[in-house]
């Protein structure tokens, strides 16, 4: 067999499995999944990094029963960091929408590991789950939901990690929160909020402390439970001027400060 029937025998029954998977996916869904907007696709990349460096598994191993986000993102989130570090990109570190901290965790342990300049770590969430105020550009979300965390849970893991250069930020960010943050510059923004109010309002406050090649992270772009995040991203983020917008097809939008 030559070498294009092959790969356009091994497509068709990638193909053939995409549609399988999707359809599942649609039928347990608790919200419309919109077919024109959304589909399945499985990469032709096997790659898998994060199986090969000591570093990440060492540091996945702490935080990995303290954060939803899968594999390949808890690698891109490490990976951002040793670039940072490498560059040495100067501010502090924000994450607004937390969950049990495990995705912050990881990140302060690599900020700890790579980098030469100390960072202060600063975790806004109301820990006690989504806020009941949902705008019509949101599709699944109506509040309440991720309620089973709790600051105490937070505290307790980055203690675990030893990483005490952390300050926890319990209320609405920024309305409530913003102004016990000291930091005036920012390396790394991770926004992982569902919902596009909340979205946008982080986004607003911290893209003018960002540091040159300074990166904001939206970690749920793209999923067809989070469409308002998608949309703000796509109807005002990836326009900015002043702004590198890579949409990763791991599952995130990747804003780079230029």
């Amino acid at each position: 067999m030559d070498s294009n029937k092959r790969n356009n025998l091994i497509r068709y029954f990638k193909n053939i499995t995409e549609k399988i998977i999707f359809f599942f996916y649609k039928a347990q869904a608790k919200h419309r999944v919109d077919p024109k907007r959304h589909s399945l696709f499985i990469s032709e990349c096997t790659y898998t990094p994060w199986r090969l460096d000591p570093e990440f598994i060492k540091f996945q191993v702490q935080i990995k029963d303290y954060t939803l986000v899968d594999l390949n993102k808890q690698y891109l989130a490490y990976s951002y960091v040793k670039q940072l570090s490498k560059l040495n990109v100067d501010g502090d570190y924000l994450e607004v929408g937390v969950w049990r901290g495990g995705v912050s965790a990881l990140i302060g342990l690599a900020f700890k590991k790579f980098s030469p300049i100390k960072r202060k770590l600063y975790l806004a969430d109301t820990y006690e789950g989504m806020p009941s105020v949902i705008s019509n550009n949101d599709n699944f979300y109506k509040g309440g939901e991720l309620a089973d965390t709790s600051e105490e849970i937070v505290k307790s893991l980055f203690s675990s990690c030893n990483l005490l250069n952390v300050r926890t930020l319990k209320g609405y960010f920024p309305q409530d929160t913003s102004m016990f943050i000291e930091s005036e510059k920012f390396a790394y923004v991770h926004i992982d909020v569902d919902i596009y109010e909340s979205a946008k309002q982080a986004f607003e406050w911290a893209w003018p402390k960002m540091s040159t090649h300074g990166l904001i992270v939206f970690d749920d772009y793209g999923y067809s439970p989070t469409e308002g995040v998608t949309k703000f991203v796509d109807e005002y983020v990836s326009n900015l001027k002043d702004a590198l917008f890579i949409f990763n097809m791991g599952g995130q939008a990747v804003v780079v400060k230029c």
